[in-house]
């Protein structure tokens, strides 16, 4: 008999890197909270902002940007699931940090078809991360050394 890890993954889509300066932009008519895509599936994202006194509601509005490429997807509905303070920031903590996770919610076909586009071409396996092939100089395993 197979035994099971003990902290099983529940994702129904794998995660995955965004290439460096990919920006997400959650807005509502209240409040615009900006910041670099940590990473992203086809159901949903997280991305890491500096903290202000502007907190994100239930439901809003997101956009994703990465200007290298002129790649640019708006008013997508999503649901925030989590937002906490983020501390892998080391070069950063002078400010607090905090890390906003969405899910995506009923996306147009053409806004689907573009989010398909941006993960199979603007996004890296978390697996290319963890043996340090990067092009992000924060997560440089030189970076601090």
């Amino acid at each position: 008999m197979e035994e099971k890890s003990a902290l099983t993954e529940r994702r129904r889509f794998k995660r995955r890197n965004p290439l460096d300066g990919s920006v997400a932009a959650l807005n509502d008519d209240d409040y615009h909270l900006v910041g670099l895509i940590h990473d992203i599936s086809e159901g949903g994202l997280a991305f890491r902002y500096i903290a202000s006194s502007e907190t994100p509601k239930k439901s809003s509005l997101l956009t994703i940007v990465l200007t290298s490429e002129n790649f640019f997807l708006e008013q997508m509905p999503v649901t925030v699931l989590r937002d906490d303070l983020f501390s892998d920031e080391p070069a950063l903590s002078f400010s607090l940090m905090r890390k906003c996770s969405v899910r995506f919610g009923d996306l147009s076909a053409q806004q689907q078809g573009d989010l398909h586009l941006f993960i199979e071409k603007y996004t890296r396996s978390p697996a290319l991360q963890k043996e340090g092939v990067t092009d992000d100089p924060w997560n440089s395993p030189f970076f601090g050394e």
